[in-house]
């Protein structure tokens, strides 16, 4: 299928530049798979930014995926932040890990449950191993209300990266 999103350069990018730990140093490896798992998103229409948050806790990574909110510039609707719709290759996401040890959806469906002022939403989370470090992946349908926009699309067709 062709990929229609940004390269995600711009995520090893954010890996580079801003770590979640003063003094943060991401792997090489770590960086190549947080890289190929964006490359697993497929938006429907258009274009899409993956995100990510990476921590390094004790032994471990854990990694949260997304794709980026949409924010529209111009017209009726300026200003608006709108979800991208995708599809993901859960299957592709497994193959990137050399084992994996646990593969859950977390449903949530009551969506009046609170969690740091934030409704919760369902995620799949995946833990295993990868270059003999654990690692836990939680890919999430939407962005996490503090990261805005991943990109603004503007009335003309231009599509900027945020």
């Amino acid at each position: 299928m062709a990929q229609s999103h940004l390269p995600v350069r711009h995520l090893i990018r954010q890996l580079e530049q801003e770590g979640h730990e003063p003094g943060l140093t991401v792997p090489s490896w770590l960086a190549g798979f947080i890289d190929a798992a964006a490359q697993l998103f497929e938006p429907f229409r258009g274009v899409a930014r993956a995100g990510y948050e990476c921590y390094h806790v004790g032994n471990e990574w854990e990694i949260s995926l997304y794709l980026g909110s949409s924010e529209t510039i111009g017209g009726a609707l300026d200003g608006q932040l709108s979800p991208v719709n995708f599809r993901f290759d859960l299957k592709g996401l497994l193959n990137l890990f050399d084992s994996v040890s646990s593969y859950v959806w977390n449903a949530l469906p009551d969506t009046g449950e609170m969690f740091d002022e934030e409704p919760m939403v369902s995620f799949i989370a995946i833990e295993g191993l990868k270059a003999g470090q654990t690692v836990r992946l939680q890919l999430h349908a939407t962005a996490p209300g503090e990261s805005g926009p991943g990109l603004r699309e503007y009335g003309d067709g231009r599509v900027e990266l945020v």
